[in-house]
């Protein structure tokens, strides 16, 4: 009883029983991915011991596979039509499928051929972005069916992203400190295998158990366009080709992400630091440091309009990592902090991207006179998860090019040898992949950025030209309803 009244209280602390439910969903997905992106290439070339060129070469298959089945599965959705509505049958049957496929991801299949682990780690790889994809899909589709008042759907959103950011943040911090205690190393096979197991079913459970308190409340008929018919207004947004530059061109700012549980692996191996404690520590810098960015961006906008301030940012961050570069990674305290002030500008700018692509959206309604907040998200969705896949797979191939060989580092290390001396060419890189990939992305943001010019006076007008073309609408409907009712016209 008491349990079901601090649930209750919950439940109206922040905002209704659907408001919790709809954000216990975005924290089970989130641990999910969020684990996916912090540990799965670890096992792979760590525990499994596949080779990094091999697994470069299933994450860029696979992800390419992800961004292309995006469009695939939301023309899959519009089409759905059942009594529980388009979006939460998937919700409600897939996260079972996802559990299964995802747990045998993990499974120690160290005794397999190198050819046949390959095959197999790939093949799961696969299904596990199709079933997640028929979650993530529906689940982006729900706010404007559950919450029909604008109050509580902003409350859903703004609880969701907090409890959902726990869910990525506990995966990626705690997780080699469980697989530690749990299988005495980090490398343990059966160690990485049952803390995997964990955390995805709790996450699946998350999905499958709070999705049953939801209700759509619109019934939506299924669309009939065809497929390219719905992308066409799209294709003249001039903004979001731009925008969908500086997605692509941000790219490589990935690369430090997959690197880092490389480098807190092998950089600092000499020092006898921990890898449970190193990961998680940058984790929650880099964390606390985007946190902060982002929510300082309303008023930084207030001293510079959004391209500006976006070019300030992306010159910032070029500097700051190259910098961080100069100093290099020998002194880890000093490098967490410089850390801390290297990722501030990113989040910044993704901020601001993120607000002109709701911009673009206002853009496309006045070129085309059509709304497109499906078509469009879909599309950066697509962009992103390519040019992701695209630097997932070189970070592999750089490494692959200094000749990284897990087990042989091992063995050196078991002997008591030196890992900064013996692979000197491979820590390189790894910094590398951890800095001047981020300097890269930076500067490679600033070129379409320079041509953006939706902003200030022009945006203005083409907000109140949207605004009139709206009121007009609106005065005709109301004429029509008006001669409709005294019968002056049939």
């Amino acid at each position: 009883m008491k349990k079901d009244i601090s649930l209750k209280k919950l439940a109206q602390l922040v905002g209704g029983r659907e408001v919790l439910a709809f954000s216990v969903t975005v924290f089970g997905m989130s641990m999910v991915s969020a684990l996916m992106g912090s540990a799965l290439s670890f096992f792979y070339t760590e525990v499994l011991h596949i080779a990094v060129g091999a697994v470069g070469t299933i994450f860029l298959v696979a992800r390419i596979w992800d961004a292309f089945n995006d469009p695939v599965m939301g023309f899959i959705v519009d089409r759905t039509h059942t009594k529980k509505g388009k979006c939460l049958p998937f919700l409600r049957t897939v996260p079972v499928p996802l559990f299964l496929v995802s747990i045998f991801m993990f499974l120690p299949v160290r005794n397999m051929a190198q050819n046949a682990k390959t095959v197999y780690a790939g093949a799961f790889y696969i299904l596990y972005y199709a079933l997640f994809t028929a979650v993530d899909i529906p689940f982006s589709g729900l706010p404007s069916l559950l919450f029909l008042d604008q109050k509580q759907r902003n409350k859903a959103v703004s609880f969701s992203s907090v409890l959902g950011s726990t869910g990525s943040i506990l995966p990626a911090g705690l997780y080699f400190a469980l697989v530690l205690l749990v299988g005495g190393s980090e490398k343990s096979p059966t160690g990485n295998f049952i803390v995997a197991a964990s955390i995805i079913g709790i996450g699946c459970l998350c999905i499958l158990f709070s999705s049953k308190y939801l209700k759509e409340k619109i019934v939506v008929p299924p669309r009939k366009e065809r497929f390219l018919a719905t992308v066409r207004p799209v294709l003249k947004n001039k903004p979001l080709f731009l925008l969908l530059l500086v997605s692509l061109f941000g790219a490589p700012m990935g690369m430090m992400g997959n690197a880092l549980v490389y480098f807190t692996t092998w950089n600092y191996a000499d020092t006898g630091l921990s890898m449970a404690f190193l990961f998680p520590a940058l984790q929650i810098t880099s964390g606390l440091s985007w946190m902060i960015s982002v929510s300082l961006v309303p008023y930084l906008l207030k001293y510079a309009s959004k391209k500006n301030m976006f070019l300030i940012m992306a010159v910032l961050g070029a500097v700051f990592n190259a910098a961080l570069y100069l100093v290099g990674f020998q002194n880890v305290w000093l490098y967490m902090a410089l850390r801390f002030f290297a990722n501030f500008p990113g989040g910044v700018t993704a901020t601001i991207a993120s607000l002109m692509l709701a911009d673009s959206i206002e853009y496309t309604e006045w070129k085309t006179g059509e709304r497109t907040e499906g078509v469009t998200y879909s599309v950066v969705k697509l962009v992103g998860k390519t040019s992701g896949a695209l630097t997932s797979a070189l970070t592999m191939f750089m490494l692959k090019t200094v000749h990284y060989d897990s087990e042989a580092m091992q063995a050196t290390l078991d002997a008591r040898g030196s890992i900064s001396q013996t692979y000197p060419q491979v820590l390189q890189m790894i910094f590398i992949l951890m800095t001047l990939t981020m300097t890269a992305a930076f500067i490679l943001q600033l070129i379409p950025m320079l041509f953006y010019k939706y902003e200030g006076k022009f945006q203005k007008q083409m907000l109140e030209e949207l605004r009139a073309r709206r009121l007009e609408k609106d005065g005709e409907v109301r004429l029509a309803e008006d001669a409709g009712a005294d019968g002056s016209a049939i």
